[in-house]
């Protein structure tokens, strides 16, 4: 059962990452909107900073759960929320309201619950990086990678459909 802990910390970890990313993805305006709310950067950078942070929740996300670069791929994760518990701290201080799009379209959090997920998140990834060699060694295959880019297709293909239907019905 200590073997596993770590595993499963990093998978679960991992899996909050990548639907955080599907979530933020499906919204992007949204996500737009609420990074200028933060008042952290000039709007002309909002829609870049977006898509980067989609592609770096994705890519830290995969990375987790197959197992590539474990230790680099959990410290990355941690940097990245430490600054999304900055930015809100930032906000919080100056008043701001901002309504926390952490999860993208699954769930829209408070501030308390988003530095409890943060905290929560850290934690489960400080377990992962420091009980890391009790794993098992690591089973990336390539078909793994494989399956994970035929879901996104798929996924993709999804979303284009109900856009379609969509503008259709308007």
């Amino acid at each position: 059962m200590k073997n596993s802990i770590p595993y499963i910390s990093r998978i679960m970890v991992g899996a909050i990452f990548l639907a955080a990313a599907f979530g933020k993805a499906m919204m992007h305006n949204t996500l737009v909107r609420e990074i200028n709310n933060y008042q952290i950067i000039h709007e002309s950078l909002a829609n870049e900073t977006a898509l980067i942070l989609v592609i770096t929740e994705l890519i830290l996300g995969l990375f987790l759960i197959l197992g590539i670069k474990v230790r680099w791929s959990a410290k990355a994760t941690i940097g990245l929320l430490g600054l999304f518990f900055i930015v809100k701290l930032m906000a919080a201080a100056r008043g701001l309201d901002v309504c926390s799009v952490c999860l993208g379209t699954l769930l829209a959090l408070p501030a308390w619950a988003a530095f409890t997920l943060n905290f929560t998140l850290i934690a489960m990834l400080y377990v992962a990086i420091k009980y890391h060699r009790l794993e098992k060694p690591s089973t990336f295959k390539w078909s793994n990678v494989w399956y994970f880019m035929k879901t996104g297709r798929m996924v993709s293909e999804i979303v284009k459909q109900q856009a379609k239907q969509a503008k259709a019905e308007s």
